[in-house]
């Protein structure tokens, strides 16, 4: 049974923070992302404009392409430490 706000985590949501959680300097594409944490690229690209707004997720533009990677602030310690 999990625990702790894991229950109250949607689990696609979930699984993308987890994933991003792994190796915090790893820069992901939507679609590499999308694979790594088996959730459907149109709900990971979704979860992530929630989590780039509410300050969890840094967005990159390199060129055309948009990459993502987990940010270094406050709020992504303290997810950490719950998770």
């Amino acid at each position: 049974m999990p625990s702790g706000l894991e229950v109250l985590i949607e689990e696609k949501v979930l699984a993308i923070l987890k994933t991003l959680l792994k190796d915090k300097e790893k820069i992901y594409h939507l679609n590499s992302l999308a694979a790594e944490s088996k959730v459907s690229v149109s709900s990971t690209f979704r979860i992530l404009k929630k989590l780039i707004k509410n300050g969890f997720v840094d967005e990159l533009k390199i060129g055309k392409w948009s990459v993502y990677k987990l940010a270094d602030n406050k709020k992504v310690m303290e997810l950490r430490q719950i998770l």
